[in-house]
């Protein structure tokens, strides 16, 4: 059994979401630009948040997910689908 720390943990959970929002604003042809104008965030922070730098809090990704038209659900699951991806390698 290979047990992660707590920071490893939050580095997969940034990773991963980082890679779903990335994934999900590329196939809608969003532009970074483009969704932080939806949304009302910075631009900057929404590049931290594609590059793992930040690890989004739930009203966060409720904000993202209407700027991008989808669920918050929606970027939990392209989540969850790269993790699995990962597993089965």
């Amino acid at each position: 059994l290979h047990l992660l720390s707590r920071r490893q943990r939050q580095m997969c959970i940034r990773d991963r979401f980082g890679a779903a929002l990335v994934n999900i604003r590329e196939s809608l042809q969003i532009s970074q630009y483009q969704l932080a104008k939806r949304t009302g965030i910075a631009e900057e922070y929404l590049n931290k948040l594609e590059n793992s730098k930040r690890e989004p809090k739930a009203r966060m990704i409720i904000r993202l997910g209407r700027g991008l038209g989808v669920s918050p659900g929606d970027l939990l699951n392209e989540m969850d689908r790269l993790m699995r991806l990962e597993e089965d390698e």
